[in-house]
């Protein structure tokens, strides 16, 4: 990442897979910021799962894109996603 008139440094995200009922972590991992750096880490982290049965993924809207949403139905993942929308000046839904 990059501000104007600094040096440019490399970012890293930390991702963290929990288990929702008892707030455990059950994996971690560390990525280079990226700008789809999340979905991409909660793909792999689901994939090192290995769940045996389906489970529910939850995730807040930055995560409501088309092709992540697919790929965790791909990978009998139920996703729970908050939908990423808004009304603008006109009062349309987007």
């Amino acid at each position: 990442r990059k501000a104007t008139g600094q040096p440019s440094r490399i970012a890293f995200m930390g991702h963290v897979l929990m288990e929702n009922r008892n707030g455990l972590v059950i994996g971690a991992t560390l990525t280079p910021a990226t700008g789809t750096a999340e979905r991409e880490a909660a793909l792999a982290l689901v994939d090192r799962l290995g769940a045996k049965r389906r489970i529910t993924l939850g995730a807040d809207k930055a995560y409501d894109a088309r092709e992540f949403v697919a790929a965790l139905r791909k990978r009998k993942v139920t996703p729970h996603i908050a939908k990423h929308e808004y009304v603008d000046k006109n009062g349309i839904l987007r």
